[in-house]
């Protein structure tokens, strides 16, 4: 009797998860999601399907790619340390003649430079910050909120570039006070503590602003106009008598 042939079966390639696809433009949304969500309401009343229906994004793929929603809230913080980072060395690098960032561990250091350069280099930090603050009102809010409790959630970040980024900018601060630029008498701390704290209470007291005295940090003229003016400020307190 012939034996008759074993019919084929054609075997399906599984197709992939839509899961372990996360294009560049989906993950912009799924991380600009989580910053407003977890910005406004807090880690805790954050879920998975929140994050996931506000990105317009799969379910899945917030713990494929993230390993959940801490995962998603850590990188939330990492990747605006990162670019606020990238932005701070591109501003001093102009001071550097262009070579940026510093020993692991060491504050950069900037001796010999000139008021002017000091004063340019100065505004554009202060805009910069002011940009980042406005962009990221969020991510503002959850350093501040996580700062407040200890640091429950992302210690790792704010130690491996928080701390990196503070240190950039006390470097310039020292640098300035090295060449005879700023008064000696300040910590450089301080003026780093006094520069951020200002323009973020700025923008954390937005709401009462509008309300009470008919000013946004929104409007770029008023947002423009205070950081000028907080610059001439600190620059008075802060700078060296001039040299006869």
């Amino acid at each position: 009797m012939p034996v008759r042939a074993r019919k084929k079966i054609k075997r399906r390639t599984p197709k992939r998860a839509t899961a372990d696809r996360l294009d560049p433009q989906s993950r912009t949304k799924l991380l600009k999601a989580a910053e407003s969500l977890f910005g406004q309401k807090g880690f805790d009343a954050v879920t998975v399907r929140d994050l996931a229906r506000d990105a317009g994004v799969n379910l899945s793929l917030v713990s494929y790619h993230f390993g959940g929603k801490l995962g998603v809230y850590r990188e939330v913080i990492r990747e605006s340390l990162q670019n606020r980072t990238q932005s701070v060395d591109r501003i001093l690098g102009q001071l550097r003649g262009g070579q940026t960032g510093s020993t692991a561990g060491q504050a950069p250091s900037w001796e010999g430079m000139t008021p002017e350069a000091f004063r340019r280099i100065f505004q554009s930090m202060i805009a910069d910050i002011g940009e980042f603050a406005l962009e990221h009102r969020f991510a503002i809010a959850i350093l501040m909120r996580e700062a407040e409790a200890g640091f429950p959630h992302i210690r790792d970040e704010f130690e491996s570039l928080m701390l990196g980024l503070m240190a950039r900018v006390e470097g310039f601060f020292e640098g300035a006070q090295k060449s005879g630029v700023l008064r000696s008498d300040f910590r450089p701390h301080t003026l780093m503590m006094l520069v951020h704290g200002a323009i973020v209470h700025a923008l954390r007291c937005d709401q009462l602003q509008k309300e009470y005295f008919g000013c946004s940090f929104e409007d770029p003229r008023h947002r423009q106009r205070f950081l000028n003016e907080m610059c001439e400020v600190f620059l008075a307190g802060v700078l060296a008598p001039a040299r006869r």
